[in-house]
């Protein structure tokens, strides 16, 4: 009997195949004391077990590198920083000594302590991050148990890989021609395994609980990761389904793609700039090869992961990963989003933990109550700009005041800079992020100070309607397309409108084929989004007039309720677009 599960779609494609499932190493760490006169023998052997994972992992680059790319030996390249943390090693080694605790104990509580603090996080990007942390803490203790790691580089037939989560160096060492695709019990669409599966187009759910209680080796699995959807031991009408929809989804990305190097113009010549979301430099080369203008918002808090990462020290790290991207995408611009974090989540933080960080001490607060943090980080991005065409742009400003104190910290640093003697791009475009709706209600007054406008749509939605998306409780409330939402999109335009500034939109609503004419025919001049939905939105752009968008847009205001709103753009879309998923 099929039974089927839901779980959160992470990359596009539909796949049928046989299991296997990956397990892990099974059980915790059991807590021992080490003689006295074998404790310098102990830290000689974790020593050791990290020189062996080290071996390990820059061997995994070398065969990334050659397979799936080198830009996504970046990744790798983190894991070994993370394996030579000092904090971590001197944490571990301190506990041996004091405590006279085994090795593996000793790691794995302390590594445990830094995985938990990022799991716990509101913020899903830095949650994603704890398996980071995890792929390094297995490695280290699979050589100090003398344990061999999970392998999937020798399958021998094509498969759809189980597993309760699949670690970022596990993800790059799967061989693209043996998988069909994976799918997860746990992690989110921000899991590095999440990004690599839609950079390697391979078909992706995860999220999807209780699977690994359900599924066994060599057992039927058909997925389908554009809407999160997996049956295990599909029946025949299932399979016929799901080989239907993937015949569907080959013919219609076939069609994409053949609008990989078309602009996305309307159909009467009316051109938006189509860019890309993205969080590591290594998703760049998907960036050129999916068709995107540009890149709308680049985030950098991955530069202050770590449990040792030291911000004030990282200038030339931070000029390098933006110099990477800009050269990459020359001559599009790269909209780079200075840190949008809590002052908490900083290694060594002076700052404590807030009961409420959505609404506290973070983004442009805590760059602006920390100059030598916003400094460091201007000084990398004005010098970035001197090499590609780099936006810089200052995110969660709530009034005209943080605008003001934001650019007078930019123009002192411009001073240092040209004292110096240092090369930086003089007057790189700066841009704000509308996500708060006090600054879409004054969006008149910012337009007269800044050079484009970025809408961040998540914030925007859950600051105007009082609702936690990730609170399962009320995200039933979630509307993007509530009319009060819209409403201060209309204002953001019309203000930008007023005095010539560009206008973009950088949340999911941009991905949402739903929304596409709506916000075409607001006003939009550019739309950013991830790489999954890039080539749809630019079919929908390019098969309708601007005048059809605009009438679709005051269609829309007529409304008084999301449902009525949402009701109506899915029937106009499955109408005109079936082949979109929606």
């Amino acid at each position: 009997m099929s039974v089927k599960m839901k779980g959160i779609p992470a990359s596009a494609g539909v796949a049928i195949g046989t299991a296997v499932v990956v397990l892990g190493r099974q059980g915790k760490v059991a807590r021992s004391q080490v003689p006295p006169e074998r404790i310098e023998e102990e830290i000689e052997r974790f020593h050791s077990a990290r020189a062996a994972t080290r071996a390990h992992l820059e061997a995994i680059r070398e065969q990334v590198a050659s397979g799936v790319g080198r830009e996504y030996g970046t990744i790798i390249e983190s894991h070994l920083l993370l394996l030579d943390d000092p904090v971590l090693v001197e944490d571990t080694v301190q506990r041996v000594r004091e405590r006279r605790e085994i090795v593996e104990y000793a790691y794995a509580r302390v590594t445990r302590h830094i995985i938990k603090s990022f799991a716990a996080l509101d913020d899903p990007y830095f949650k994603e991050r704890s398996t980071d942390v995890l792929d390094v803490r297995e490695r280290v203790l699979h050589e100090l148990l003398g344990l061999t790691p999970p392998d999937l580089t020798e399958l021998s037939e094509p498969v759809i890989v189980v597993a309760e989560q699949l670690t970022p160096s596990m993800t790059l060492t799967l061989p693209r021609d043996k998988v069909l695709g994976f799918a997860t019990a746990s992690g989110g669409k921000g899991a590095h395994a999440a990004l690599l599966a839609r950079s390697m187009e391979i078909p992706a759910v995860v999220g999807v609980r209780g699977l690994m209680d359900e599924v066994e080796v060599g057992m039927t699995l058909a997925l389908d990761g554009h809407v999160g959807s997996v049956v295990i031991e599909p029946d025949t009408e299932q399979r016929r389904d799901f080989g239907k929809r993937r015949k569907r989804f080959r013919a219609f990305i076939q069609d994409l793609e053949s609008l990989r190097d078309h602009d996305a113009s309307t159909l009467d010549g009316h051109r938006v700039q189509l860019a890309a979301n993205i969080e590591y430099p290594e998703e760049v080369a998907s960036v050129v090869s999916h068709g995107a203008r540009g890149i709308g918002l680049y985030r950098t808090e991955f530069l202050l992961l770590g449990p040792g990462a030291s911000p004030l020290e990282s200038e030339e790290m931070q000029y390098e990963s933006y110099v990477e991207v800009a050269r990459a995408i020359h001559p599009d611009p790269v909209v780079i989003r200075t840190f949008d974090m809590g002052g908490d989540k900083l290694a060594d933080s002076p700052f404590a933990p807030e009961s409420n960080p959505f609404l506290g001490f973070r983004a442009i607060r805590l760059c602006l109550g920390d100059h030598a943090l916003f400094r460091t980080q201007l000084r990398a991005l004005l010098r970035a700009a001197a090499v590609g065409n780099v936006h810089i742009l200052f995110p969660m400003i709530s009034g005209l005041a943080e605008v003001l104190e934001a650019k007078e910290v930019l123009e002192t640093v411009k001073d240092e800079l040209r004292s110096e003697g240092a090369e930086f791009g003089q007057d790189p475009p700066i841009g704000v992020m509308i996500e708060v709706p006090s600054a879409a209600l004054c969006a008149e007054v910012l337009a007269k100070e800044v050079d484009f406008f970025s809408v961040g749509t998540n914030d925007l939605t859950q600051y105007t309607l009082a609702v936690d998306r990730n609170n399962a409780l009320v995200d039933y409330l979630y509307k993007p397309l509530h009319p009060a939402v819209l409403r201060l999109l209309r204002l953001v335009v019309e203000a930008a409108r007023g005095h010539g500034r560009h206008v973009g939109i950088c949340g999911e609503l941009a991905g949402d084929p739903l929304a596409t004419l709506v916000l075409l025919g607001m006003g939009f001049d550019s739309l950013s989004t991830n790489l999954m939905v890039l080539p749809e939105i630019k079919q929908v752009i390019r098969s309708v007039t601007l005048s059809e968008a605009k009438t679709v847009a005051d269609r829309v205001a007529e409304f008084g309720s999301a449902s009525e709103i949402e009701t109506y753009l899915k029937e106009l879309t499955e109408a005109r677009f079936p082949r979109l998923e929606i």
